[in-house]
């Protein structure tokens, strides 16, 4: 009876210690992964302040270009008018004059 206590004793002892290896390596484990889950939180933060630093340069460029749109809308306009009135300058010296 004491010779089979004993054994169970040992086994328990043994399995006692396994649990204990298998519970710290993944205590390990657990606190490696919290490490690598903190990095990618301030990687994170970073990026989006960097698309936040982004994003906003490139609304105010769109906003500049959008003044260099009309100031091209008005050129063409403007060049379109100076053709019209050059072709019936033109026109209006080459013709011949009607007579009365």
């Amino acid at each position: 009876m004491l010779k089979s206590l004993q054994e169970q004793l040992e086994n328990l002892t043994e399995t006692y210690k396994e649990l204990s290896k298998a519970y710290n390596d993944l205590n390990e484990s657990y606190t490696d992964v919290c490490r690598r889950l903190e990095t990618l939180q301030q990687n994170y933060t970073q990026l989006n302040e960097s698309y936040a630093a982004l994003n906003q340069t490139y609304w105010k460029l769109k906003e500049s270009v959008g003044g260099f749109e009309t100031a091209r809308n008005a050129m063409f306009i403007f060049l379109a008018t100076t053709i019209i009135f050059m072709a019936t300058t033109a026109y209006l010296i080459l013709r011949k004059p009607k007579t009365y």
